[in-house]
């Protein structure tokens, strides 16, 4: 009877410290970021290293221009990347958010919005 409770205590000592672990308290945790709005109209370029290499995933861009929408995001050491959009006419969609990403260019004919979430 005594092994049975040694062995019914063990049992929920590991179970309250495999819980401790998940209530957000003491184990890692998930990064909760505001989502962070750019806009503007025609050409510009972006600074966005405040939020280079943190846990956002998407960007939803927005633009209401007759022609090209081009957004490249540009690496620290001044590189090109992959585009985010490369569009004619108006546009709105999400895309996958380049986590690298230091600055961005956007060549555009109307208002844009960029938001990072």
């Amino acid at each position: 009877m005594k092994r049975l409770l040694s062995y019914l205590w063990i049992a929920v000592a590991l179970t309250l410290i495999a819980c401790s672990g998940s209530s957000g308290s003491g184990g890692s945790s998930t990064e909760v970021l505001s989502p962070v709005r750019y806009s503007g109209e025609g050409d510009d370029v972006v600074d966005c290293s405040a939020i280079t290499g943190k846990a956002y995933k998407t960007a939803t861009l927005t633009h209401d221009g007759e022609r090209n929408f081009i957004v490249r995001p540009i690496d620290a050491g001044g590189n090109e990347m992959v585009s985010l959009a490369n569009e004619i006419g108006q546009y709105a969609g999400t895309v996958t958010w380049n986590r690298r990403a230091d600055s961005l260019s956007v060549r555009a004919t109307g208002k844009w919005t960029i938001e990072v979430r």
